[in-house]
């Protein structure tokens, strides 16, 4: 019943993607093509400006949204904002999508739901204008075509053959350099382990949110502006919105994957 579900949503969203003339899988592949998939709001920019540091051997202010998008580019944003795929070799490409068979090496971010539910809310309430409430937020599956927790099952409990690893949010927040470490090893990333603290701190959020705020996104409108993409960062940010309401109501819908990942033990949280 549950991999029924996935199925559903997984072709709904690929229906969404093409009706919206966006790509989820590249013309060409490559077999050393490595895909940064995650749910929104679960650290893939993150990830990239940390990868794009590494990738161009560039250790100062010159790497920022732009930059990273030309390096480590994003398949949803191909079509919309002219993003070119024509990078070296291993690319390294980010993805929403939930699972595609096609993908030759994945690596998956995962971060706690309840967070993720927190920040994709901010999201849509600057960039979607989203007027309703919290409750109503997680009533609509954070407003997204499929469902954080149908997104994780496609691509972490499901069997396929996809190279995949999984790097976890809150162990990015505890101990970055093994993480990353770990990721470059598997892309084929060359990267030393003074290098790896160097992007490490060029990538903080405090970092990557002055970026923003004094050159912006480099690729979309300017009526954009006013959205940051960087927030908080912060692991646990969930206790300040979920009143026992929505906990119930979040339990019904992801408890299972909760447990599964091990982000909580049982239903008493």
């Amino acid at each position: 019943m549950i991999k029924h579900h996935i199925r559903k949503m997984c072709r709904k969203l690929l229906r969404t993607s093409q009706e919206s003339n966006k790509s989820i899988v590249p013309d060409t592949l490559y077999p050393d093509d490595v895909f940064i998939v995650s749910y929104p709001r679960s650290g893939n920019t993150w990830i990239l400006f940390i990868l794009t540091h590494l990738i161009l051997h560039r250790f100062d202010d010159s790497v920022d949204f732009k930059v990273v998008q030309e390096t480590t580019p994003d398949i949803h944003m191909v079509q919309r904002y002219g993003i070119s795929l024509d990078v070296p070799r291993p690319r390294i490409i980010k993805s929403h999508t939930c699972f595609v068979p096609e993908y030759p090496k994945v690596v998956y971010l995962v971060r706690d739901g309840r967070d993720v539910a927190v920040s994709f809310f901010h999201w849509h309430n600057k960039f979607s204008q989203f007027d309703g409430t919290f409750y109503d937020f997680i009533k609509a599956d954070f407003c997204y075509p499929i469902s954080w927790s149908e997104h994780v099952s496609s691509w972490l409990f499901q069997k396929h053959d996809t190279p995949l690893i999984c790097i976890r949010y809150e162990d990015m927040l505890e101990d970055g350099p093994t993480q990353i470490r770990k990721l470059c090893d598997f892309a084929g990333i060359s990267a030393t382990d003074e290098e790896i603290l160097q992007a490490l701190k060029l990538a903080s959020f405090d970092r990557m949110r002055k970026i923003e705020e004094e050159r912006g996104l480099g690729y979309v409108d300017e009526k954009n502006r006013n959205y940051m993409v960087v927030r908080e960062g912060k692991k646990g940010n969930w206790k300040t919105h979920f009143d026992e309401r929505t906990k119930e109501l979040f339990k019904k819908k992801h408890q299972y994957v909760l447990e599964k990942l091990g982000y909580v033990e049982d239903a008493n949280w």
